[in-house]
Protein backbone atom coordinates (compact mmCIF):
# COMPACT_ATOMS: atom_id res chain seq x y z
CA UNK A 1 0.00 0.00 0.00
CA UNK A 2 3.13 2.46 1.00
CA UNK A 3 4.27 1.64 -2.47
CA UNK A 4 1.35 2.59 -4.23
CA UNK A 5 0.48 5.67 -2.55
CA UNK A 6 4.26 6.70 -3.48
CA UNK A 7 4.09 6.04 -6.76
CA UNK A 8 0.67 7.90 -7.69
CA UNK A 9 2.09 10.63 -5.02
CA UNK A 10 5.55 10.76 -7.41
CA UNK A 11 3.24 10.85 -10.66
CA UNK A 12 1.20 13.59 -9.44
CA UNK A 13 4.05 15.64 -9.19
CA UNK A 14 6.90 14.92 -11.80
CA UNK A 15 4.30 13.97 -14.94
CA UNK A 16 2.99 18.07 -14.84
CA UNK A 17 6.19 18.80 -14.30
CA UNK A 18 7.66 17.06 -17.60
CA UNK A 19 5.14 17.96 -20.16
CA UNK A 20 5.38 21.80 -18.57
CA UNK A 21 9.11 21.91 -20.62
CA UNK A 22 9.62 21.03 -24.23
CA UNK A 23 11.13 18.61 -24.81
CA UNK A 24 11.85 18.74 -28.98
CA UNK A 25 15.36 20.73 -28.74
CA UNK A 26 14.26 21.28 -32.54
CA UNK A 27 11.39 23.67 -30.48
CA UNK A 28 14.18 25.73 -28.98
CA UNK A 29 15.67 28.63 -30.28
CA UNK A 30 18.69 30.99 -29.17
CA UNK A 31 19.61 34.57 -29.93
CA UNK A 32 23.04 35.77 -29.65
CA UNK A 33 24.46 39.56 -30.47
CA UNK A 34 26.17 42.14 -28.64
CA UNK A 35 25.90 45.28 -26.41
CA UNK A 36 27.61 48.36 -27.38
CA UNK A 37 27.59 51.66 -25.78
CA UNK A 38 24.91 53.84 -28.25
CA UNK A 39 27.73 57.04 -28.25
CA UNK A 40 31.06 55.92 -28.77
CA UNK A 41 30.41 52.48 -30.04
CA UNK A 42 32.44 50.58 -27.60
CA UNK A 43 31.69 47.08 -26.26
CA UNK A 44 30.04 47.15 -22.88
CA UNK A 45 31.01 44.32 -20.81
CA UNK A 46 28.79 42.65 -18.08
CA UNK A 47 25.77 43.91 -19.55
CA UNK A 48 22.72 41.21 -18.07
CA UNK A 49 20.16 40.42 -20.75
CA UNK A 50 17.11 38.49 -19.44
CA UNK A 51 13.85 37.07 -20.63
CA UNK A 52 11.33 38.93 -18.85
CA UNK A 53 9.66 37.73 -16.80
CA UNK A 54 11.57 34.72 -16.27
CA UNK A 55 15.00 34.06 -14.64
CA UNK A 56 17.22 33.25 -17.99
CA UNK A 57 19.63 35.49 -17.59
CA UNK A 58 23.43 35.88 -19.12
CA UNK A 59 25.38 38.81 -19.43
CA UNK A 60 27.78 40.15 -21.78
CA UNK A 61 31.43 38.85 -22.23
CA UNK A 62 34.23 41.25 -22.32
CA UNK A 63 33.97 42.04 -25.94
CA UNK A 64 29.84 42.50 -25.15
CA UNK A 65 28.55 39.40 -26.74
CA UNK A 66 25.96 37.36 -25.37
CA UNK A 67 24.25 34.35 -25.78
CA UNK A 68 20.60 32.94 -24.74
CA UNK A 69 20.20 29.53 -25.37
CA UNK A 70 17.00 27.37 -25.23
CA UNK A 71 14.41 30.09 -25.94
CA UNK A 72 10.70 29.15 -27.01
CA UNK A 73 9.27 31.73 -29.55
CA UNK A 74 6.87 33.52 -26.94
CA UNK A 75 9.71 34.59 -24.74
CA UNK A 76 10.75 37.64 -26.67
CA UNK A 77 10.92 40.59 -24.77
CA UNK A 78 14.02 41.21 -23.80
CA UNK A 79 15.36 43.58 -21.15
CA UNK A 80 19.02 44.48 -21.23
CA UNK A 81 20.68 46.72 -18.25
CA UNK A 82 23.78 47.83 -17.05
CA UNK A 83 24.96 50.42 -14.70
CA UNK A 84 25.25 53.80 -15.77
CA UNK A 85 22.96 53.05 -19.22
CA UNK A 86 19.28 53.65 -19.70
CA UNK A 87 18.06 49.92 -19.42
CA UNK A 88 16.71 48.69 -22.38
CA UNK A 89 13.15 46.83 -23.10
CA UNK A 90 12.80 44.93 -26.66
CA UNK A 91 9.22 43.65 -27.18
CA UNK A 92 9.10 41.26 -30.09
CA UNK A 93 12.83 40.51 -30.03
CA UNK A 94 13.90 38.59 -32.93
CA UNK A 95 15.37 35.24 -32.21
CA UNK A 96 18.13 35.80 -34.12
CA UNK A 97 22.13 35.52 -34.84
CA UNK A 98 24.46 38.63 -34.11
CA UNK A 99 21.77 41.57 -33.08
CA UNK A 100 23.50 44.97 -31.79
CA UNK A 101 22.10 46.73 -29.06
CA UNK A 102 22.91 49.82 -28.52
CA UNK A 103 22.68 50.96 -24.64
CA UNK A 104 22.59 55.57 -23.95
CA UNK A 105 24.43 56.58 -20.98
CA UNK A 106 22.02 57.88 -17.85
CA UNK A 107 22.09 61.30 -18.21
CA UNK A 108 20.13 62.30 -14.95
CA UNK A 109 20.53 59.38 -12.47
CA UNK A 110 16.93 60.53 -11.02
CA UNK A 111 15.31 59.46 -14.42
CA UNK A 112 14.58 55.51 -13.89
CA UNK A 113 12.65 55.76 -17.27
CA UNK A 114 13.84 52.50 -19.71
CA UNK A 115 14.11 52.91 -23.25
CA UNK A 116 11.49 50.46 -24.79
CA UNK A 117 11.05 49.58 -28.23
CA UNK A 118 8.75 46.90 -30.40
CA UNK A 119 11.77 44.85 -32.48
CA UNK A 120 15.66 44.14 -32.16
CA UNK A 121 17.11 46.13 -35.11
CA UNK A 122 19.48 47.66 -33.03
Amino acid sequence: MKFFVFLTFSSLIILPSLSAHPTNPDNLKAINGKVIDAETGESLCGAEIRISGTNIITYSGFDGEFELKGLSENQTTLEITIISYKKRIIRNALLQDNLEFRLFPVENNNDPTPAVERNSKG
